[in-house]
């Protein structure tokens, strides 16, 4: 699981390309994405953080992003936002005892750009 995790990180690294998905959860790993790498989720694809999993997003000359055209929903987990995050549907924290947004400086960004109304 580990050296999955590793080759992952260093294949996203290394050749700064944009991935596609359709859903994504994470329950309970730790998930970067590098400066200058966009991950896109594709058919409406939703994210959820999970089980304590960690969703790290990192800024810098071009920064990491992440395309979600469904929801985004948080039921045990956490975000350091130093890139974008860019959502189309929902923004939904289900764990009201724990902070999304564990990020230490103010310079991440959540653009909503669904074409309706998006509820946080």
């Amino acid at each position: 699981m580990k050296t999955r995790h590793i080759f992952l990180y260093v294949l996203i690294f290394l050749f700064n390309t944009t991935i596609f998905a359709q859903n994504v959860t994470n329950n309970g790993a730790r998930i970067t994405i590098a400066e200058n790498t966009k991950v896109t989720l594709i058919n409406s694809g939703n994210f959820t953080n999970d089980n304590d999993g960690i969703l790290t997003i990192q800024g810098g000359t071009v920064d990491g992003e992440i395309v979600i055209p469904g929801n985004f929903v948080n039921t045990n987990g956490t975000v350091d936002l130093d890139g974008v995050i860019t959502l189309s549907g929902d923004f939904t924290n289900n764990d009201p005892l724990t902070n999304v947004f564990t990020t230490v400086d103010d310079d991440g960004t959540i653009v909503f750009a669904g074409t309706g109304q998006q509820i946080i």
